[in-house]
């Protein structure tokens, strides 16, 4: 029986479970021997799917990640694919993670210290298209929701769905470019999931994009049209967490993978790339 598909369970359950919710540890789903502290209420969706939890895109990181890569990931929230990240990059590799959220620094910050490689480092900034001080909007219900963008729908429709009062505090925090990063540093790979700010931040790593031509995952949840033309504009090959190519932009949902043809062509045959 799944909780999530039942509302009148979820209705009944969600309320009780954030009114007695603790912190506790688990085991990492996907890294041995490694442990996650987390919310039983604000972080379940780890506790309650385990390892089911974005498993298409978990495996798709584990065929694209390679010992000794540089890894960036844009907004981490309390650490559990940074520990993963770290696990598969090892110790020549290195892992730098950016998370501006004060509701998610204090997990992240102790999680990644359970990785069993000190390869990494978490900058505590956004990432966008310009240098400076911005508006953050930070969710009191999981911190997943916490953005750049002013009454992000995501927040508002996991409220809906959550059965309890939610909230939305400001703060203001820096934000830096991964252009300006990564001006003289490699990257592999770039992973981006920032509640609607992801075309912003994908113009701040203009340069590093048509330069190094990373492997990307980016979460789209806005701008679809705007990334498309981009990554097309670069040579870019998008494909979702089934691994079908994408070839319009109204295709562009959730999760979706990009890989440059002439630096990564080999990968379309060796990962099993579909045509839709």
């Amino acid at each position: 029986m799944n909780l999530y598909n039942l509302k009148f369970l979820r209705v009944i359950a969600l309320p009780i479970l954030k009114k007695f919710s603790f912190d506790t540890m688990i085991k990492h789903h996907w890294v041995p021997n490694t442990k996650l502290k987390l919310n039983t209420f604000k972080h379940k969706g780890y506790w309650y799917h385990g390892k089911s939890r974005e498993y298409d895109t978990m495996m798709i990181f584990k065929d694209l990640i390679n010992e000794n890569n540089v890894v960036v990931e844009v907004g981490g929230h309390i650490g559990y694919i940074s520990i993963f990240f770290s696990h598969l990059v090892g110790n020549n590799g290195s892992l730098v993670v950016f998370e501006p959220g004060s509701n998610n620094l204090p997990y992240i910050n102790e999680n990644i210290e359970y990785s069993p490689f000190k390869n990494h480092t978490i900058k505590q900034v956004a990432v966008g298209q310009e240098v400076g001080m911005a508006t953050f909007y930070e969710d009191d219900l999981t911190g997943q929701n916490n953005s750049l963008v002013r009454d992000f729908d995501g927040f508002k429709n996991n409220s809906k769905n959550s059965f309890v009062e939610a909230r939305i505090q400001e703060k203001t925090v820096k934000v830096t470019t991964l252009d300006l990063e990564f001006e003289d540093k490699n990257v592999d790979v770039i992973k981006i999931d920032i509640e609607g700010g992801e075309w912003p931040a994908i113009l701040g790593a203009e340069k590093l994009i048509k330069t190094q031509k990373p492997i990307l995952m980016v979460e789209i949840q806005a701008d679809q049209n705007n990334i498309f033309q981009f990554m097309k504009r670069y040579s870019y090959i998008g494909f979702n967490v089934k691994k079908n190519i994408i070839t319009q932009s109204d295709e562009l949902k959730g999760n979706i993978f990009w890989i440059n043809k002439t630096k990564h062509g080999d990968l379309i045959e060796r990962i099993g790339l579909k045509a839709n």
